[in-house]
This record gives C-alpha cells, structure tokens and sequence, in this order.
C-alpha cells in the first residue's frame, strides 16, 4: 500500500510526493465500531511520530501512553497558568574574552502535583499539544529579570539562548511575536539566540527558513542545535539560516579517545568557519575534552566542566571567577 501511495502525482504540469500514515485496530481486541475509529486514530497519531511512509497498531500500552500524556498536558497548561515553570541557566564559555556572560536558558517544572517532572517527559508534550510559545514567553520573561540581575551586578550579559520548535514556524506570526516579546521584556534582538534542533529544522524547512531569516535581519542569531545526531549535510547549513552550530554530546564524548569523532569535529569546525560561522561543543565534561576542542579552534564550549544549570543568582556567583580560570582549574 505505501509503495501504491508514493507514488508521484503530476497535476498541472507539476509532481508532488505523497505520504501516508497508517493506524490500525482490530476486533475483538476493541470491542465497538466507534471504539475502533478512535483506537485507529490514536495510532496513527503514533505512526506520524515516526516519520511517513509508517504503520503503527494499537495496543493497550498505546492507550495507556496517551492517556498518560493527556495528563501531564492538563497539568502543564495549568502550571503555565501557576507560575510553577521556571529557567535554569548554563553558562556557554566563549574563546571571546569580552563577550560577557553567554548562557543557553532551560526551562524547568517544579509541580505543585506532581513534584519535579523532568524536561525529558514534559517537553515533547510541550511539543505535541503546541504550547511552545507559552513555554517561550516563560523563558523570555525569566530572560529579562536575568538582564535586570546582570545590570545590577555590573555583569555583561552576552547572549541568552533559549529553545523553539520547528513546529511553531508554522505559524506565520510567530517571528512578529517573538519580537514584540523582546520589547516587552526589555531584551534587545541582538542578546537573544534561537536554537532549534538540526532534525526540526529539517522537518519544518519551508516554514522556518523565512521567518528565521526575518529574525535575523533584526539582530537574532540563529542556533542549530544537537548537531550530528540528525541527517546533517553540507547543503543543509548552505539552505539554513543559522549563525552557530552546536556539535551534540555524541560527536564530543571522550573525543580525546575517539580518533573518528576528532576527524568529524575538525571537518565540521573548518567548514562552518569558511561559512562564517560559531562552533559550541555541547557536553564537555572532562578537561582533555576541552583541550582536544580549543585546540580544533573551536569557539564556544558549554557543559558541567563549566557549570551545570542554575538558578540566576547561583549563575552570578558562579561567574564571579574569571571564566578562563574556572577552566584551567579542572
């Protein structure tokens, strides 16, 4: 059936390509026809979660999952509504010695119900029922109380990198949006640093790369995040809109014993740099880690060697130490 489906279509003169999803449930297994159009349904929920041209049965643990998430999605529409979200803060160590306090801004839940529930769980949930432009209003607003925080501490705050989904460039307001936000919050465009994962991007090129070229144009830089775990090509970062690439833990890892993984940085830094663009090693934990990297020239580094996520007065006395101090201290 799917090779019957994808088969190209010409119309007009023109040729799409057309993919299916397909969920299936079975009697007796689900006992009633509008049971089964339901159970049908939420399976080929699942399947398009895969990616096209895939199948997916219902089973009894499907049922449970989505019962599960339709859960945490109530509860999260009410934490939004609570104030029970907040921001934690990692420092990203630049090779720029001016550039000031660099942090990647993570938003954390801790639930008056629940008790804490981990960005692993909440997150795609975030994702799935669209509220990322409520979870990014959260980390805009916690941003400008950073800044504020800063500019009492006469620390220069560099940049401020917060998370989107590739799912709201779909939405054709949402660059105007964002903007209106920075002002609202008194952040600058040119503080502020989108990342949007590399796979996300991919999925959601048309709409994403207009608006992201909108946002650049008005001082946002553009990150592409986890870099190396998706289908990664050179013609990709040349259709991509994007300012830095952030290199996943997968590809930095132990780099120092991995002489495949050193070959792919080093490529991978040499060619982002001939397109103008910043390098951040995720992940970094150990110092030969580090040095293997800074060594490649590579730009940014960002993991607990030299912090893990904190809350904003933590991540003022946390830099209170010369950054290159810190570094040369592990």
């Amino acid at each position: 059936m799917h090779h019957i489906i994808s088969q190209p279509i010409k119309v007009g003169g023109n040729e799409f390509n057309v993919g299916a999803s397909i969920g299936i449930a079975t009697y007796p297994e689900v006992p009633t026809v509008d049971k089964l159009v339901q159970s049908a349904d939420m399976a080929m929920y699942e399947a398009k979660k895969n990616g096209r041209h895939f199948a997916c049965f219902y089973t009894k643990h499907l049922e449970n999952k989505h019962r599960n998430q339709r859960t945490l999605e109530h509860e999260l529409e009410q934490a939004l509504e609570t104030n029970e979200l907040h921001a934690m803060y990692q420092p990203i160590i630049s090779s720029k010695t001016e550039s000031g306090l660099n942090v990647e801004s993570l938003c954390r839940w801790e639930s008056h119900k629940l008790g804490s529930v981990s960005p692993e769980k909440f997150i795609p949930v975030a994702e799935a029922a669209l509220l990322g432009d409520s979870l990014g209003r959260v980390m805009l607003q916690k941003g400008g109380q950073l800044k504020k925080l800063c500019e009492q501490n006469n620390i220069k705050l560099g940049k401020l990198s917060i998370n989107v989904f590739g799912r709201q460039f779909v939405d054709k307001e949402f660059s105007d949006r964002l903007l209106r936000e920075l002002q609202e919050f008194d952040i600058p465009p040119e503080l502020l640093c989108i990342e949007i994962s590399e796979q996300q991007m991919i999925d959601n090129l048309k709409d994403c790369q207009e608006q992201l070229i909108k946002l650049r144009r008005n001082g946002i830089e553009i990150a592409l995040d986890d870099f190396g775990t998706g289908f990664s090509s050179i013609m990709h970062l040349k259709q991509f809109p994007v300012d830095v690439i952030k290199l996943d833990r997968a590809l930095t890892a132990n780099i120092d014993r991995n002489q495949d993984n050193q070959a792919l940085c080093e490529g991978i830094i040499h060619m982002a740099h001939r397109f103008n663009m910043t390098v951040t090693a995720e992940g970094i934990e150990r110092q030969e880690e580090y040095k293997v990297l800074h060594e490649m020239e590579c730009d940014e580094f960002q993991g607990y060697l030299f912090g893990r996520p904190m809350r904003d007065s933590a991540l003022l006395d946390h830099w209170q130490l010369d950054h290159w101090q810190k570094v040369g201290k592990h």
